[in-house]
């Protein structure tokens, strides 16, 4: 009966590890996985040089694989526009209503943290809706 059960486990142990849930699994970020996506963006940071908290809610749609726009949400429209981005390994570049050099400090397949010196940090977490 012993001899029964130890492969009877084995086998569940494996069927548990081929079902886990991949949902947060790392993924390739480039601009064929960004390309005709929307996410929610949610930006803090600093003023400079005053140090006022910066805190902005907007929509980033990612129309092709190197453009997209800003739609300004609860009227706030300070990034409120088009923008170009190119991505590096775990660097994006915009240029546009959305500036600079971003660093990947997160990511998985529903949420992307992006880090920036602008002088300041600024952080930018967009979520996939």
């Amino acid at each position: 009966m012993n001899k029964l059960i130890i492969p009877f486990v084995f086998i569940l142990c494996l069927m548990m590890v081929a079902c886990g849930n991949d949902d947060n699994s790392q993924f390739e970020l480039s601009g064929t996985y960004l390309e005709a996506t929307t996410w929610d963006a949610e930006l803090t940071g600093e003023t400079y040089p005053n140090h006022y908290p910066i805190s902005a809610h907007f929509i980033m749609q990612f129309l092709t694989k190197d453009n997209g726009k800003c739609i300004p949400t609860y009227g706030d429209t300070d990034y409120e526009g088009s923008f170009t981005y190119s991505i590096t390994k775990d660097m994006i570049l915009f240029n546009g209503s959305l500036t600079g050099y971003w660093t990947v400090i997160e990511q998985t397949k529903n949420q992307i943290v992006l880090q920036s010196f602008q002088p300041y940090e600024f952080k930018l977490v967009l979520t996939k809706k």
